[in-house]
């Protein structure tokens, strides 16, 4: 589980802009319910992509895979492995 998350941590370094995902493709892979609890935890902060409210938010894929290690979810969606290691 740890070497999932050192997996996703090296992407992040090596291929930074893979790791950013929009508020709403991170709510529907990791459900709205998790997002909403990991962001007010503090586990997850959300990036604005400029200044104004208009601007989308990302969060870091690292983050988030973290913030599950963190939460007790026993496992890193395959998935995201797989998507990681596409770039």
């Amino acid at each position: 589980q740890a070497v999932a998350v050192g997996l996703v941590e090296a992407t992040r370094i090596q291929q930074p802009s893979t790791d950013l995902i929009t508020k709403s493709e991170a709510c529907r892979r990791y459900g709205t319910r998790n997002m909403t609890r990991w962001e007010a935890a503090g586990l997850v902060k959300g990036q604005r992509t400029g200044p104004s409210a208009n601007n989308s938010v990302r969060y870091s894929v690292a983050e988030i895979a973290r913030a599950m290690m963190g939460d007790g979810i026993k496992t890193v969606p395959e998935s995201l492995i797989k998507k990681m290691c596409q770039h």
